[in-house]
């Protein structure tokens, strides 16, 4: 295995300009690290599969490869731990596709607290094995595709659509890939790449929390929510923007947060449709039925914000979408009217979520949870379930709504692309090469000023 992987690096990057690199080639004995030159600036050795020249008219990136490589640039870390101390950049095998898997070349790849999780070994989707690549959403375009695989009929055509991984923890840090097609989910190219990136964690997260808790009725209740600089948080403010509904955004002061740049950063939420953004309360406690959050809209801020806009009164909150938990969660539960509901789908803080105790008496607000991939393994057993009773009744099996079917999952992907089509959605991106982007997410950067962190694998 050492040396056919060796060879198969020579053979890839030629025989110029060399510099050292130390990839990783797993083995059945284990992981070896093998040292080796290697040439960036040849092209590669192609598999033996049908790649396809299609992708010459697709709107992606063109790269300098007839064929996928043999290896390639990933962000892996090789056991659980902090990813300042484990993190690297290093070459990784592209094994060519098998029957009914397809070698796909990621475009951009965003970093997510959950990916931090992930690499801490604190989240519940863990890597099978060491070294592990890094990333659970991402977009890219299929490349090769093994025997029986079908380009048109899996809808993951080069041609016409991106694709993105059908779930997390596919490990999208990564320039190649080869992985199951089942694994993989068309998006129409007429989705702007920085938005396709996104659409596997944070916009499914907002769309869902924003649907499946609390009936919104439009310019008749209100969403709280913490967080508003993260992916979920813009994403819901401006899903809530077009739902019609007004949205107060709690935005956290702090060292790296002086006035000047609250204000700054206020502004950007407001222009994104935020109705109003008030210091997060998180660090006063109040008395009052509303507990310690009570006072977000009684504050001297939120009064004096609501005055200048003509927002007296603020609708009713009748949900709150909690993404950091401690105290600022219980400012959220306290700003709920009664009946209401936090939907905790983050714990930024690593505390846990609060509903004060004034709150839940007097107001009957009560605190729920939100995973995206419990609530997709339990959308994908019901509609299994359901499309088994149907070929037992002899019916036609239910159709993707990508493909002008139904289904829980393809009904949200098909509105998320709608939206991104139209425009009604920006989710900025910060783009970073493999190096800084390795460097940040070890610094604990997730995103910047509004800006998701990105790889961009043509940085």
């Amino acid at each position: 295995m050492r040396l056919r992987a060796l060879r198969a690096l020579r053979a890839l990057f030629g025989a110029s300009s060399p510099r050292r690199a130390t990839p990783f080639v797993p083995s059945a004995l284990g992981v070896h690290r093998v040292p080796l030159v290697f040439r960036p600036s040849v092209g590669p050795t192609p598999h033996a599969s049908k790649a396809l020249s299609s992708f010459a008219s697709s709107a992606a990136p063109r790269p300098p490869y007839a064929s996928p490589p043999d290896a390639t640039r990933a962000v892996v870390y090789d056991r659980h731990a902090p990813p300042r101390d484990v993190l690297a950049v290093r070459t990784v095998p592209v094994p060519p596709p098998g029957p009914g898997e397809v070698t796909v070349r990621f475009l951009a790849s965003p970093a997510n607290p959950a990916d931090v999780n992930s690499i801490e070994g604190s989240y519940p989707i863990a890597p099978a094995s060491f070294p592990a690549v890094g990333g659970h959403e991402g977009v890219g375009v299929a490349y090769a595709f093994g025997e029986a695989v079908d380009p048109t009929a899996t809808g993951l055509d080069p041609a016409r659509s991106w694709v993105i991984p059908n779930a997390p923890g596919l490990g999208t840090w990564r320039e190649w890939a080869t992985v199951p097609a089942s694994s993989l989910r068309p998006v129409p190219k007429s989705v702007p790449l920085e938005l396709a990136a996104q659409m596997v964690v944070n916009l499914p997260t907002a769309y869902r929390v924003l649907r499946d808790f609390v009936r919104l009725r439009p310019g008749r209740d209100a969403v709280a929510l913490n967080a508003p600089m993260s992916a979920v948080g813009r994403a819901a403010i401006q899903m809530c923007r077009e739902m019609g509904v007004a949205t107060m955004a709690t935005l956290r002061r702090g060292e790296a947060r002086d006035d000047a740049t609250w204000r700054a950063d206020a502004d950007a939420l407001e222009a994104l449709g935020a109705t109003l953004v008030v210091p997060d309360g998180g660090g006063r406690r109040g008395g009052g039925g509303g507990g310690g959050g009570g006072k977000l809209l009684s504050s001297p801020e939120a009064m004096e914000a609501m005055e200048a806009r003509g927002l007296a009164p603020f609708p009713p909150v009748a949900l709150a979408l909690n993404g950091v938990g401690g105290e600022s969660s219980a400012a959220l539960a306290g700003a709920l009217t009664r009946g209401g509901v936090m939907v905790t789908y983050g714990g930024m803080s690593r505390r846990p979520a609060i509903v004060p105790t004034g709150a839940a008496i007097f107001k009957d607000v009560t605190a729920r949870g939100f995973w995206l991939t419990r609530w997709s393994e339990e959308v994908e057993r019901a509609e299994a379930e359901a499309e088994e009773a149907t070929r037992e009744e002899g019916g036609a099996p239910a159709k993707s709504l990508f493909a002008g079917g139904r289904g829980a999952r393809d009904a949200m992907f098909a509105h998320l692309a709608e939206a991104a089509t139209r425009g009604t959605l920006e989710m900025p991106t910060e783009r970073l090469g493999f190096e800084a982007f390795a460097e940040a997410v070890a610094g604990g950067a997730c995103g910047r000023g509004g800006r998701k962190t990105v790889l961009w694998m043509d940085e």
